[in-house]
């Protein structure tokens, strides 16, 4: 049962006391019906301590254990709330339950409480023998009513080692796309459009996590090798028709499923005590049937294979390709649901194709030092027939200088170039782009308007570039890098760049998802992987592909340690913050061509560089670039009114003119705290050597592979960088170790 919001629809603390009145009252009545024993423990989650609840029947069969979720739209009720109605549950299936609480928000938004139900279901399952369980080999599943529902299904993509899952009318699409969604409307269906709005808000941060697929599970990529499914679906229920659009997907996919429709209830029957009996019913009449399908459920696969390849991003997907053309057994992990790691196109609800991570492929032609004639992404994409536009030289940058002060920028960064290339020539020490920006502005004797009409180009044209501040770029080896390919740059038209990392996927067999790898251990003639869920995988080789940033973070164990001069290079190479605001209308308002927009201001702000998406794709969209390491708390969630106000008023100051309606959709990139990447790509730090791409791309005990856009000296950052890494390290398995040969052994 959820409350409807109070009528100013802000007043949370009304509505949860509205929720435990109504909760209380049904569960006096059922105070004195059940006979097994409580018990009340905290588990440490995500530096706190989260309460549960085990419920134990009577002769309780042991070989089975249900972890649930209470609903309430992630805002309202609790454990208390939902225990006694649990406790019949139990009951009536002979079977443990333990009730889960987690925090609520708006005190604690997406993913707060998701990391909660996730940390205290992987405890209760590695300790799920202190739970009654009678041995290992018992199973465990989880429940969820509503928004609990939600968290069930999303656990279940998360964790592999759960049996069986029970949906009590959920919801699987935060977008809220089927029928019944428009069907049920009216108050009398107590789930209104208004109060759904209400808990979204107060649950998630921005709508961009309504495409989480830990929230809206299903965008999830696969459906492949979950447990069995029972719904429980209400006639007269606005979500009603997600349970059938999600048993689709798990049907298709060969998951077991059944759904069981209540007629004539709304959403929430499951605390009425009208229908408690016959929802007891419904239970204990397929819960062991559940059981037992889930003991053959899940296919037996073979965890030992020639190459393990972690991260199915741009480098693990190629290297796949290559390996399945020339016949070499292979296994991809990767930790998503999805495949592309920080290539990730997202469709908005008003059709715009969103590039979130690389966009660009940055120049045709290649060059002398390339060896290659062409951008090999360039080559793939002509290989794949994928849509292009080419991004025109000559129409790259529009200027809106504020004062004619302020026109000498372009020379003043041509003479900045030249004066560090000076200053560095012949000198050993590192010093950062910044130091030598402070030192050329007191050389020209720049007034303060002129100062910050320089640094802000130099904004546009370095650190929007490199993803970093200037004074932590070394300017040496920044100054000693050419480029390898040029010509046109182009965007991936219609399907955003992920068409790329699609079309490879529908090359490769052998890849499985949901496996974050926690462990690497090494042998004297192979190497052992170990995930979170404890899966183990042996292969001969290892290539890992997974981005800097999760090696920073030593996310990672290995055993041995790697060596001090391979983390030496992981701690030296630098590994960027760069995010993107996408604002979105029904209309382009402004009146520019230009593909790009730069505002050369004499007053600071950090809001210099627009990408025009109507030029791109023809969808009236802008696009701000934000880099540097105070973009995370800016971009934040408290301050994201804050953030559109301040977009659309440096707007306004481009273009005077125009009147500027309110954005109908906002999306922000966060990649840096995004647990599979920590940041965007790598740059070169004031501490990195030349030789430390290198040292990171090295293999480790000849078992152990790197690869990644990190790997590469002249080619970092770059999406390409990421592709001709994979053939690099392809090339080492197959005429290096000799795998080629030994192909067919």
């Amino acid at each position: 049962m959820q409350s409807p919001p109070p009528e100013n629809r802000t007043d949370v603390k009304a509505s949860r006391e509205l929720s435990e009145s109504l909760h209380a009252n049904v569960n006096r009545k059922l105070i004195g019906s059940f006979t097994g024993t409580e018990k009340e423990e905290l588990v440490k989650a995500n530096s706190t301590e989260i309460p549960i609840t085990t419920y134990t029947p009577v002769n309780a069969d042991k070989t089975k254990l249900v972890i649930f979720f209470h609903g309430g739209g992630w805002t309202v009720n609790s454990r208390r709330t939902h225990q006694t109605m649990l406790n019949m549950i139990a009951d009536a299936t002979k079977s443990v339950w333990i009730n889960v609480e987690y925090r609520l928000g708006p005190e604690y938004k997406f993913p707060i409480w998701w990391n909660d139900v996730l940390e205290v279901t992987k405890y209760i399952i590695e300790n799920k023998q202190s739970y009654g369980c009678v041995d290992v080999s018992a199973k465990v599943g989880v429940a969820g009513e509503s928004c609990g529902a939600s968290m069930s299904a999303a656990l279940c993509h998360t964790i592999k080692d759960l049996d069986f899952q029970i949906l009590i009318y959920g919801i699987f699409d935060l977008h809220r796309t089927t029928p019944s969604f428009k069907e049920f409307v009216q108050p009398m269906y107590f789930l209104t459009p208004e109060t759904l709005d209400w808990l979204e808000s107060s649950a998630f941060r921005d709508k961009n996590d309504l495409n989480d697929s830990r929230v809206s599970v299903m965008l999830s990529h696969s459906f492949d090798g979950l447990p069995p499914c029972l719904f429980i679906v209400a006639e007269l229920d606005p979500l009603r028709d997600d349970s059938y659009a999600y048993q689709k997907l798990l049907d298709k996919a060969g998951v077991k499923t059944n759904l069981v429709l209540v007629k004539g209830v709304l959403h929430g029957f499951f605390s009425v005590p009208v229908y408690i009996v016959a929802f007891h019913a419904i239970v204990s009449g397929h819960f062991q049937q559940r059981i037992d399908m889930s003991r053959n459920s899940k296919p037996v696969v073979n965890n030992r294979t020639r190459v393990l390849i972690i991260g199915a991003g741009l480098s693990g997907l190629e290297a796949a390709r290559i390996l399945e053309q020339k016949r070499i057994p292979y296994v991809l992990l990767e930790a998503r649901n999805r495949s592309g790691g920080r290539v990730w196109s997202y469709r908005s609800r008003s059709g715009h194709m969103l590039d979130m991570g690389a966009t660009w492929i940055h120049g045709i032609h290649g060059s002398i030092p390339s060896g290659l004639l062409t951008n090999p992404l360039w080559d793939l994409a002509r290989e794949a027939k994928l849509p292009t536009r080419a991004t025109q030289l000559d129409d790259v940058l529009q200027i809106f200088p504020a004062n004619d002060n302020v026109s000498d920028v372009h020379q003043w960064f041509n003479d900045y170039i030249d004066f560090v290339r000076e200053q560095t020539r012949g000198n050993s020490t590192n010093r950062s782009l910044g130091h030598y920006a402070n030192v050329f502005v007191k050389k020209m004797n720049l007034n303060r308007k002129e100062q910050y009409a320089f640094y802000s180009y130099l904004n546009h044209v370095v650190e929007n570039t490199e993803g970093a501040e200037l004074n932590e770029i070394g300017a040496k080896s920044f100054l000693d890098l050419t480029s390898v390919y040029y010509g046109d740059e182009l965007i991936f038209r219609d399907n955003g760049f992920m068409s790329l990392t699609n079309y490879l996927l529908k090359k490769i067999s052998n890849i499985r998802f949901n496996q974050i790898v926690s462990k690497v251990i090494f042998h004297d003639q192979s190497v052992e992987v170990r995930t979170n869920t404890g899966q183990i995988y042996h292969a001969e080789y290892v290539l890992l592909t997974v981005p800097l940033g999760v090696l920073k973070r030593k996310l990672i164990e290995f055993s041995p340690p790697l060596p001090k001069w391979k983390t030496d290079a992981i701690d030296r190479i630098g590994f960027n913050i760069f995010e993107k605001v996408f604002l979105v209308w029904n209309s382009a308002w402004w009146n520019s061509s230009q593909f790009y927009f730069t505002r050369i201001s004499p007053n600071p702000t950090r809001m210099n560089y627009w990408v025009n998406e109507n030029k791109w794709n023809d969808k009236p969209a802008l696009i701000c670039f934000f880099s540097g390491n105070t973009t995370p708390q800016y971009l934040s969630v408290q301050n994201r009114s804050i953030l559109v106000k301040e977009l659309l008023e440096t707007l306004q100051g481009m273009f005077p003119g125009s009147t500027i309606p309110q954005p109908t959709e906002v999306h922000v990139t966060n990649w840096y705290n995004d647990p599979f990447t920590y940041g965007s790509y790598s740059y070169i730090s004031t501490q990195q050597t030349y030789d430390d791409p290198i040292s990171l791309s090295e293999p480790v005990h000849n078992r152990l592979l790197f690869a990644g856009e990190a790997t590469n000296i002249d080619t970092y950052g770059y999406a390409h960088g990421a592709l001709s890494s994979a053939r690099r390290e392809v090339a080492r398995l197959l005429y290096i170790y000799n795998l080629f040969s030994m192909r067919n052994q």
